[in-house]
């Protein structure tokens, strides 16, 4: 699930940060409540038979995780159903209690496993089945899955085009005021 504010102005990720502080316990907490969440956030499933006929306890990871950066944030979860019937109410209570409320342009829910592409913080993150061999540097996961995370396209696009800007507005100054104007722009 994916939520955003839009308040705007400087002081408006402090305001966010105050406002939001709590979010991630709220959650946690409403998922403890319906799905029998342990301390390590396993979900308990029951009693099972081993091969050995003894009795163990059936649990799996609850992949509950919130990331928030100001007025921003991503929850992930293991199931859509645990976040449509848990955990969207959830945070839904908690805004409502603060006078807030979720955008319904920008709320979305996505499934990873259905290469959703997720846009958050000016990255792109991305399920892929196999990593090939072109990139050298992970040599170690080819073949293997996992989350892909790049740059936003629109973003880089929008980046470059300011650097061309800078670049043609500053043909005949120095060195020193060029680099002067660049720095802010490469360093964000």
């Amino acid at each position: 699930m994916r939520g955003e504010g839009g308040v705007g102005g400087i002081i408006s990720p402090t305001l966010a940060n105050f406002t939001l502080n709590g979010l991630e316990d709220a959650i946690t907490r409403a998922v403890a409540k319906d799905y029998s969440v342990t301390n390590y956030g396993r979900i308990y499933l029951g009693q099972i038979l081993d091969q050995d006929g003894k009795k163990r306890s059936k649990m799996i990871s609850s992949q509950l995780f919130c990331v928030r950066y100001a007025d921003d944030f991503i929850v992930t979860a293991r199931s859509s159903r645990m976040i449509t019937s848990t955990i969207r109410p959830c945070v839904e209570e908690f805004l409502r209690e603060r006078g807030l409320r979720l955008s319904p342009e920008k709320t979305k829910v996505l499934s990873v496993r259905n290469s959703d592409k997720i846009n958050f913080l000016g990255y792109t993150f991305q399920y892929q089945e196999k990593f090939s061999n072109k990139y050298n540097l992970f040599h170690d996961n080819t073949g293997q899955e996992g989350i892909a995370c790049y740059p936003q396209k629109e973003k880089v696009q929008e980046l470059l085009s300011k650097l061309k800007q800078i670049f043609k507005s500053s043909q005949n100054s120095t060195a020193y005021t060029l680099i002067s104007k660049l720095n802010p722009i490469i360093r964000g």
